[in-house]
């Protein structure tokens, strides 16, 4: 979810709907999100070591104003 996020955050295709059933995890996506692409945690260590952390689009990581920070 974040690699795709990651390859459509400055699109026209930014708004992404995350619909899944009741209790699978919709609130542990959104808070695994604000994680990555908050300024006010240093999650570089946190993510390196997984796939995304590898990504070629990673850069963006730590970049976004969320509602944490």
């Amino acid at each position: 979810m974040l690699e795709y996020t990651n390859s459509v955050i400055d699109t026209t295709s930014k708004f992404i709907c995350n619909s899944r059933p009741r209790r699978f995890g919709k609130s542990i996506t959104a808070d695994m999100m604000t994680a990555y692409y908050s300024r006010s945690l240093d999650t570089e260590e946190m993510f390196e070591k997984l796939n995304i952390g590898q990504a070629a689009n990673q850069k963006i990581q730590d970049e976004y104003q969320t509602a944490d920070s």
